[in-house]
């Protein structure tokens, strides 16, 4: 590959040295004519020294797609450190104000239209290697084996420029709509860093088995989403304590719900896949996944929480329950036993554990609301804690209901016909009957305590399934229990 800006002579580092020269001239006539111009000098210049560096290395990309990308992420991180340098030496400088304003202003257009390129790009191809991993999950398999549309380790470089642009142009220029930039920009990182390794792999003796790839994956997402509402609670506090220093409303930042809100719906659909389609891994068994799961959605649930009392948004509310759901079902299955293996055997503890799982979601629900409105009750009534009422108990009845219908799945499961096992051993007709019968207790509860129509009708249905539950396993389709 030929670089776009030529070097001098066969060795690269003498385009190092000659735009080192250049930029340093540059530099030298924009403090003397206080003009502008003389700093695109600099920004070719500075450009020729990326592309000599990394021709030096070897090649960065693998088509003219992807070179652009790369290229227009490189020049994003060199404006975002010259516009950092020019405001800073604007402010040391006050003679420089004017001149400084101009050149800020193109640096920093120039930056966001060269950085918006290279994002629409690499999410592109992002997006594709998502559809072809999601392509695999539903075969079984790996269905497409030549996918050469530019995916691989080296667009980690044009993703970690554009973070690290990211990074200088939220800390230089401190506006508020960058962080919600740089979470996303974290999120495509590791996306793309782990999507490197295949959803599916070749066993020594055969056949395909399931990577953790996906697993991991959403651990990277709640990790992510833990460590934003760490540092946005900090900042929330620092302003809070300025503002009362001040007198000034507490600063909020754009769009961080938002991306909390995408980051907790990516980890609400992991977490939901793996929970129906288990996958084992090696060592550690299914446990070990269980575990990891279940760890993934409490790290998503407490990081969402945090954001959410640090600003209220619907999405993210919704977003943020359905993880504790999720949370409790993944908990509960850790307690499965590690045989039988096979998941047509399996898949019945499995509904087991998801509905204790949810009923002990919407019992809680319940429980936090009935708290609440004694609190608002004997304070001054507050519309913020109505609105959390008024969604805990919508969650407690759609938690009762899913738990309900893993209750149905778990009473026609032995009537299937493509299910050979019978389901109907006593250790087996014991935790799904305590189930059903925890499901009514509930759901009387909840009824008692929300008095609506709609848990009166699920308290009737709970008692339905719990005697289809035990009717499926003796007669006609059982000629014994135990």
């Amino acid at each position: 590959m030929t670089p776009w800006f030529p070097t001098i002579g066969s060795d690269p580092s003498w385009g190092i040295v000659a735009s080192g020269t250049v930029a340093m001239l540059g530099l030298y006539l924009h403090r003397l004519t206080r003009n502008p111009i003389p700093c695109l000098i600099v920004l070719v210049s500075g450009f020729w020294a990326l592309e000599t560096i990394i021709i030096s290395a070897g090649e960065p990309t693998t088509g003219p797609i992807q070179r652009v990308a790369w290229s227009c992420a490189a020049m994003t991180v060199w404006l975002s450190l010259l516009g950092a340098l020019n405001a800073r030496i604007t402010d040391d400088h006050p003679g420089h104000k004017a001149a400084g304003s101009r050149l800020l202003v193109l640096v920093r257009v120039a930056a966001l239209l060269l950085g918006a390129t290279a994002a629409t790009i690499l999410i592109t191809i992002l997006s594709m290697q998502g559809i072809y991993a999601l392509i695999d999950l539903i075969r079984g398999h790996p269905a497409l084996r030549y996918r050469d549309f530019g995916f691989d380790d080296r667009g980690l470089w044009a993703i970690g420029f554009l973070t690290a642009a990211t990074a200088i142009a939220s800390w230089s220029t401190r506006d508020r709509r960058l962080p919600a930039c740089l979470l996303l920009a974290l999120t495509a990182l590791a996306a793309w860093a782990i999507l490197l390794q295949p959803v599916y792999r070749l066993r020594p003796t055969g056949g395909y088995e399931r990577t953790p790839a996906l697993l991991l994956l959403g651990f990277a997402f709640s990790g992510i989403l833990g460590i934003t509402a760490i540092v946005a609670r900090r900042r929330a506090r620092r302003a809070a304590a300025s503002a009362r220093g001040m007198g000034n409303a507490t600063p909020s930042y754009p769009c961080i719900a938002a991306g909390a809100t995408i980051l907790s719906v990516l980890c609400l659909a992991i977490t939901s896949y793996h929970l129906l389609v288990p996958i084992t891994m090696n060592p550690g068994g299914a446990r070990l996944a269980a575990g990891v799961l279940t760890t993934t959605g409490a790290m998503a649930t407490l990081g969402s929480g945090i954001l959410l009392r640090l600003r209220w948004s619907p999405y993210l509310a919704d977003a943020t329950l359905t993880l504790a759901s999720l949370t409790l079902c993944a908990a509960m299955t850790t307690f499965i036993p590690e045989y039988p293996r096979a998941l047509a055997d399996r898949y019945p503890m499995i509904f087991n554990a998801i509905m204790l799982g949810l009923i002990l979601a919407a019992g809680t629900c319940v429980f936090t609301a009935q708290r609440l409105t004694e609190r608002g009750q004997s304070e001054t009534p507050n519309l913020e804690n109505e609105h959390i009422v008024s969604w805990l108990n919508r969650f407690a009845f759609f938690n009762a209901a899913m738990a309900l219908v893993a209750g149905g799945m778990m009473g026609v499961w032995p009537s299937l016909p493509s299910i050979a096992a019978m389901d109907n051993s006593l250790s087996r007709v014991a935790a799904g009957t305590t189930a059903h019968v925890a499901l009514v207790v509930v759901s009387i509860y909840c009824s008692r305590r929300v008095r609506r129509g709609s848990f009166h009708a699920l308290t009737v249905l709970a008692i339905l399934a719990t005697g289809a539950f035990v009717i499926a396993r003796v007669l006609p389709f059982a000629s014994h229990v135990g």
